[in-house]
């Protein structure tokens, strides 16, 4: 992972990323987020088809803390359905809050 994204984690910011994707012919929306809080590391993913963002009935929405940064990243590499190297910083509206547990 670049070091500018990994010096960027280390200093508290939030990075995201959010994408879309077709499956089945539906726009699978999706969003992906890392932030050190604390001690640890917190990522966040979501998944949304576009029909159902009226109603919020996400795919998947999940919380996850991690001890160290490489297991952080190498989780959002493998589960994410989108390139986790493009996470960027988030300027404005945050994607998740990071002193939000969803993970005990």
């Amino acid at each position: 992972m670049d070091t500018k994204i990994i010096r960027s984690i280390e200093s508290g910011r939030q990075l995201g990323i959010r994408d879309k994707t077709v499956i089945d012919g539906k726009v699978l929306w999706i969003s992906i987020a890392i932030q050190k809080y604390g001690n640890s590391y917190k990522t966040y993913t979501a998944e949304i088809y576009e029909d159902d963002v009226a109603s919020e009935k996400y795919q998947r929405e999940e919380i996850r803390r991690f001890s160290n940064i490489n297991d952080a990243l190498q989780y959002l590499k493998d589960y994410a359905r989108t390139d986790s190297s493009l996470l960027a910083s988030c300027k404005g509206q945050k994607i998740f809050n990071p002193a939000f547990d969803s993970c005990d």
